[in-house]
């Protein structure tokens, strides 16, 4: 992402905001709830909740634990938000594609799995305090 020119935002932040498909700006509380597709943010404005800048924003929900937080951000901004840029800004290439139980993104599974595996490998070794305790993992 740092090599990037998209701007990626992180938000710690218990409601989001968004443009509705009217143009207008919209805002909703974080909800614990399954996920459902129709409430996707989209970039490319697609959906019907967009961006309402030209930005990457990564919300995570500020209720949540650090180490819930850390997870999150592992699967939003390390898998989502990263692969929409590698892949060039394709929103479809860049969201779960559930058929049945499973995803068929396996791109975007590995990139996940990848994350979580790497933070927790280096929280495990101790490896950098610092990290570990910025993404709520803290060691025993």
């Amino acid at each position: 992402m740092g090599n990037s020119d998209k701007v990626v935002e992180v938000v710690l932040n218990d409601k989001y905001t968004f443009k509705r498909q009217d143009g207008k700006i919209g805002e909703a509380a974080m909800l614990y709830y399954a996920f459902d597709p129709q409430y996707d943010l989209h970039r490319d404005k697609d959906g019907i909740q967009n961006l309402p800048n030209s930005n990457i924003i990564v919300v995570i929900n500020k209720n949540l634990s650090p180490a819930a937080a850390a997870e999150v951000y592992s699967h939003e901004g390390n898998g989502h938000a990263l692969l929409y840029i590698l892949n060039g800004g394709n929103h479809k290439g860049a969201s779960h594609d559930n058929e049945r139980s499973w995803d068929l993104n396996r791109q975007l599974i590995e990139m996940i799995i990848n994350s979580k595996q790497e933070l927790l490998k280096i929280c495990k070794n101790n490896e950098n305090n610092n990290l570990c305790l910025l993404f709520g993992f803290y060691l025993l």
